[in-house]
């Protein structure tokens, strides 16, 4: 049986390593494996896993937040119109539908025999048809091929069918989880907190343990706090925030937990607890653009602007400098070619007088005054940079880079900031896995 585990983008390896502690020593005939991880991005990344057991470790686990079991995979499907049709007849055919329905009956308790479902398609890379298409493929294959009979609904359904292509593979899958799995029982929420699955995933690299004293010293709606309690025994739980709403959030979604958890207002600049008193710190910093102050991040988009106009005017400026270069080269060597044939002509002339070369003088005196014409142009060219250099440059904004321009800078800035803290979040795990190593060979 093949499972889908859906996840925030980057923590597919993380979702996999707690998926095979979950369901290894089960009941299982044999141990889960790795079938491969597909992201989809911007959006989750997918993790495919091989396991003959039952669905119901996988909806326990705290890093994913959809469980899938696959009816249908396709290949190589074409980016034509060939490729609704490839889909329809893999979606139709597939030998997992029956497995995949006996599954979802398990979980969800229906009935054999069909019912309502729901088609949510999700496409990436370039393909000659739309979204739309993939989900009308897939909906006629499971009315025409699928045990049922299934009825099409726009909501109200007992089914959902994911369909996903991602470039040339389809991915057909049947949800089994609800919206329940992504948040966890949260009762509060506070605008930028933490998805629970990230959070479950910023623990687990904490590595928790028996003793932990785990600080989360700007906790919000207590999103981390949550999830180390769940991630088992501790000794104590340490939580606070500067806002009156955050800490009621956070008392509320932290009121079933057992053990010694203490929560307080407080100015994460000056924390009333003593040195050395916590060995575990997670932390979602509250900076940003979904809860900054407004006025300050116009201020520094307005500023990336007008650097980016600078910097647009300033490329034009070097390119321009560098065709006056050009042309003030050609202009000298025009000029010294001229001078050179003039002095020739007099010189031919003076030893064979009976030659007239008057119309060849004539010819490159001629070059020469086109000559003497163009570096008057390039002067003419460079003064009109240099008053274009002087110009005002916030009446230049508008017109060299637009709005749309710069939300794609600030997009590829959190791109690769996104990057680098993986990066980061890689080479802190390592550097625990080290320290955890050296602790072990210290304690025998």
């Amino acid at each position: 049986m093949l499972y889908a585990l859906q996840t925030v983008p980057g923590l597919g390896m993380l979702a996999w390593r707690e998926a095979e502690q979950a369901l290894s020593g089960g009941s299982a005939p044999a141990p889960p494996r790795l079938a491969g991880i597909k992201a989809v991005p911007g959006r989750d990344d997918i993790v495919l896993v091989d396991y003959q057991g039952g669905p119901k470790p996988l909806l326990g686990l705290r890093t994913v937040e959809d469980v899938f079991v696959v009816a249908a995979r396709a290949f190589r499907v074409a980016a034509d119109e060939r490729g609704p049709r490839q889909i329809y007849a893999a979606v139709r055919s597939s030998e997992s539908v029956g497995p995949a329905l006996n599954a979802w009956r398990r979980v969800s308790g229906a009935r054999k025999g069909g019912g309502a479902f729901r088609v949510i398609a999700r496409t990436v890379g370039r393909q000659q048809y739309l979204r739309r298409d993939v989900g009308r493929a897939v909906a006629d294959a499971v009315r025409d091929g699928w045990p049922g009979p299934w009825r099409l609904v726009d909501e109200g359904e007992d089914l959902e069918v994911w369909a996903t292509l991602v470039d040339q593979e389809l991915l057909c899958a049947l949800r089994l989880s609800d919206a329940s799995m992504r948040q966890r029982g949260k009762l509060r929420h506070l605008p930028a907190s933490l998805r629970p699955a990230l959070a479950a995933a910023m623990v687990a690299l904490t590595h928790p343990a028996p003793d932990d004293v785990f600080l989360d010293p700007m906790a919000g709606a207590g999103t981390l706090l949550v999830e180390r309690a769940a991630a088992g025994p501790f000794a104590e739980l340490h939580g606070g925030d500067i806002s009156d709403e955050a800490v009621s959030a956070m008392r509320a979604n932290l009121r079933g937990v057992g053990g010694r958890v203490v929560t307080s207002r407080w100015d994460a600049r000056r924390l009333p607890l003593e040195d050395r008193s916590v060995d575990k710190v997670a932390v979602n910093l509250p900076f940003g653009k979904q809860i900054g102050d407004q006025a300050s991040y116009q201020f520094i988009r307005n500023s990336l602007k007008k650097t980016a106009t600078i910097k647009r005017l300033l490329e034009r400026q070097l390119l321009a400098v560098r065709n006056a270069l050009l042309i003030k080269r050609q202009a000298e060597a025009t000029a010294d070619f001229a001078n050179a044939m003039k002095i020739m002509a007099a010189e031919v002339a003076r030893l064979y007088g009976e030659t007239n070369l008057l119309k060849v003088q004539m010819d490159w005196e001629k070059a020469l005054a086109q000559s003497q014409t163009m570096e008057e142009r390039m002067a003419l060219f460079l003064d009109g940079m240099e008053q274009a250099a002087a110009a005002d440059v916030s009446q230049a904004v508008t017109e060299a880079i637009s709005d749309e321009e710069i939300d794609r800078l600030i997009a590829a800035e959190e791109q690769v900031e996104q990057a680098r803290e993986s990066q980061q979040i890689s080479a802190l795990r390592a550097e625990l896995e080290q320290l955890k190593g050296q602790g072990q060979k210290e304690s025998k």
